[in-house]
């Protein structure tokens, strides 16, 4: 009688053994690789938001004030801590866009100042701030209004700052400065045109989380003296804060975020990108 050979119940248990570790391994370097692309892609897809909004945010205010030699007035009109409104001239000659031979339709967007006519010389108002997008009652994106028109200009930006460096001595033609000879950054709480609070709380030259003397999440600053008013106003820093849209398995932010008087610690497992600029505004004295 022939003999049939073949496995024994061992063999098999240890080729299944042998099997299911290779599977693991297979898997866990998969998942390794997978969460790592998507770290990736948000951190690149944040970086991409956060170079779109300063873009415009730097192009934008450095033609805050533009006025060549007109006598309009165009200033920083809103100096707040969480968005800007500035004046400018425009300056675009009229276009007729739809081709219809007149300022009707499609050029509509030229009669900034509503009087039924297209002058180079007219003052446009911008406002860069936050808004919400999907009606949730969280901001997420950043947007410029011009004139009562709202653009979106960078989607996924959780926080926006400002503070702003002034001259309150126009003989001088220099930022003001502290006992310590560190640039004033200053903001308007109250609104009434008038920067009254120096985002430095403690002195040291730095605006981060040790401002925040109480706690509370929020920048105690020093009050300031002289009253510089949002006209003194020669530069801006501001702050972008990005925020991917999707939380990351196994990550922990435990990251403190400092964007202009506010205090953020997510305490999440949501990555961010943040991004500083000082922007001189070349049209406003400087």
């Amino acid at each position: 009688m022939r003999r049939e050979n073949g496995f024994t119940i061992v063999e098999l248990m240890i080729t299944l053994a042998i099997s299911g570790f290779v599977m693991i391994a297979v898997y866990s370097a998969y998942r390794s690789q997978h969460k790592s692309y998507l770290a990736q892609e948000q951190t690149v897809t944040m970086q991409e938001n956060l170079r779109a909004g300063i873009y415009f945010l730097q192009k934008g205010l450095r033609m805050a004030g533009f006025d060549p030699g007109n006598g309009l007035d165009a200033e920083i009109t809103a100096a707040g801590s969480n968005s800007i409104t500035f004046t400018r001239q425009f300056t675009e000659p009229f276009r007729d866009l739809d081709n219809s031979g007149d300022q009707n339709g499609a050029e509509t967007f030229a009669d900034y100042d509503g009087d039924g006519t297209w002058d180079s010389g007219e003052l446009f108002t911008i406002t860069y701030s936050l808004i919400d997008t999907d009606a949730d009652g969280v901001n997420d994106a950043l947007s410029s209004v011009v004139q009562g028109a709202n653009l979106r200009i960078a989607d996924g930006i959780q926080a926006i700052g400002f503070a702003y460096a002034f001259d309150n001595n126009p003989v001088d033609g220099e930022l003001d400065t502290d006992a310590g000879g560190n640039t004033i950054w200053a903001v308007d709480t109250n609104a009434d045109g008038i920067l009254d609070l120096n985002l430095d709380t403690n002195g040291d030259g730095n605006i981060d989380a040790a401002d925040d003397t109480d706690g509370n999440g929020t920048i105690n600053g020093a009050a300031l003296a002289g009253a510089p008013r949002a006209e003194d106003i020669r530069a801006v820093r501001v702050w972008l804060l990005a925020r991917a849209d999707r939380e990351d398995d196994g990550f922990s932010n435990n990251t403190i975020y400092v964007v202009s008087n506010q205090v953020i610690t997510p305490n999440d497992s949501t990555r961010r990108e943040m991004m500083i600029m000082d922007i001189r505004c070349r049209n406003l004295g400087l």
